[in-house]
């Protein structure tokens, strides 16, 4: 369901907007993903590929950082669409766990947190 205005990256992380659009999400910009409904990409186009909105992924392509198993993954404040091992400490920023890496390399639990801290 939703959908987009170009084609999206498969394994991107994306945030539903409120015309029902998937849009990338970057914790540097309040309003892109701290409180919407999270996806990652199953294919370019979300109503024919899909959108995993809970479960296992592999998220070697978009993550930024050392990962590391049972620890916290976060919206990356750098590129939007990735996922960070880091927690975003800039101003005007946010902060928002989307799930916690499993004992296999690469691969997140995908489970969004409904919370987020704003860094003023």
């Amino acid at each position: 369901y939703g959908t987009s205005s170009a084609g999206l990256e498969t394994g991107a992380l994306y945030y539903l907007n409120s015309d029902g659009g998937w849009a990338s999400a970057s914790a540097a910009a309040t309003g892109s993903g701290h409180t919407q409904l999270l996806g990652v990409s199953i294919g370019a186009k979300p109503a024919e590929d899909g959108m995993l909105i809970r479960g296992f992924f592999d998220v070697h392509t978009y993550y930024s950082g050392s990962f590391t198993k049972g620890a916290p993954a976060y919206i990356h404040s750098g590129s939007s669409g990735y996922v960070s091992d880091q927690a975003p400490s800039a101003s005007d920023s946010y902060v928002r766990i989307i799930g916690y890496g499993t004992d296999t390399a690469n691969v997140v639990y995908f489970n969004p947190d409904s919370t987020y801290v704003e860094i003023a």
